[in-house]
């Protein structure tokens, strides 16, 4: 199964881990490019708490697993920077 943005969020993870792990890249990546600070900048401050939350919280990871929207990644980013702000 390949991921594909069109199908409803419910059937878009695959058995495919290496395949649920690039939608997780195209998440960061699409982040990356609304960016201000661009992708380097975004990295530095992001990319580690990213990976915090979405092995620890399950709401962050239904959300960056959910249809891929402007508001979806407004909402990604608006929890990336209140986390960053209390660490």
């Amino acid at each position: 199964m390949q991921f594909n943005p069109d199908l409803p969020p419910e059937t878009r993870k695959s058995r495919n881990p290496a395949e649920n792990k690039n939608h997780d890249y195209l998440v960061q990546a699409m982040l990356m490019s609304r960016s201000p600070e661009g992708e380097e900048g975004w990295v530095v401050r992001h990319a580690a708490r990213f990976r915090e939350l979405f092995t620890k919280d399950e709401g962050f990871r239904e959300l960056v697993n959910s249809e891929l929207t402007d508001a979806a990644l407004q909402a990604i980013q608006d929890r990336l920077n209140r986390e960053d702000d209390l660490h």
